[in-house]
Order: structure tokens, then C-alpha cells, then sequence
């Protein structure tokens, strides 16, 4: 792996990280219209919102200040009714690395993160 680093996403890094969204969105749309909505174009706007919430976990991999990677997770609660315990799951809603920094570890270390 190159030299990445890890880190939360901040407010300053929402822009770059929501094009890398978006890229995902126009790659998946195709084969998974029941996930994207066509034409949608306000990640950066989503990411704004959940980047104050502390049920989200947006993490970004980065070199040399630039993001090469992004990963969003939310914590989902559970249970806590008359069947099931209470229990938080975390749920992987997505990770996208640029195509040039595939196969290099990238994915994985954010989830590690």
C-alpha cells in the first residue's frame, strides 16, 4: 500500500469524497437500479447531513491530502423489544476506492479502521 492514510471524514473533505460517491452511484446504476436513484446528485449535501449524526461512521483513506478512497457505515439498532435484546449492528452502506488504488489494501484498512 502507498503511503494512506486513514482518517474521519471531516466537513472540509465532504466535496471530494461526495465525487467519489457519485462515481460509484453512476457505476452501480446500471446493474443496481433498486439501490440509486438516477440523476441524483446531492452527496455531498447526504454526506453534510450524516457527518453530524453519531449513528454514522464516514471514514476516508487519503495520499498526500488527496482522498483516494471512502467508506460509510451506520450504526443500526436493534431488538429491545419483548422477543430480541437490544444490540447495535453496523451496517456497511458503502465502500469505494479509486480505480487506480485498488488491490492495494485500501478497502480493507478502513474497515480495520
Amino acid at each position: 500500500m502507498k503511503n494512506i492514510v486513514i482518517s474521519k471524514l471531516e466537513m472540509e473533505d465532504v466535496k471530494e469524497a461526495a465525487k467519489l460517491v457519485a462515481s460509484l452511484a453512476d457505476y452501480t446504476l446500471d446493474k443496481r437500479p433498486d439501490i440509486f436513484v438516477p440523476n441524483y446528485e446531492n452527496w455531498e449535501t447526504n454526506l453534510r447531513e450524516r457527518i453530524e449524526s453519531s449513528d454514522y461512521h464516514m471514514i476516508v483513506a487519503k495520499e498526500d491530502n488527496n482522498i483516494v478512497g471512502t467508506c460509510v457505515a451506520e450504526i443500526k439498532h436493534l431488538g429491545d423489544d419483548e422477543v430480541t435484546k437490544r444490540r447495535d449492528i453496523l451496517f456497511i452502506e458503502y465502500i469505494v476506492v479509486k480505480d487506480e488504488y485498488k488491490r492495494n489494501g485500501i478497502g480493507t484498512a478502513m474497515l480495520n479502521n
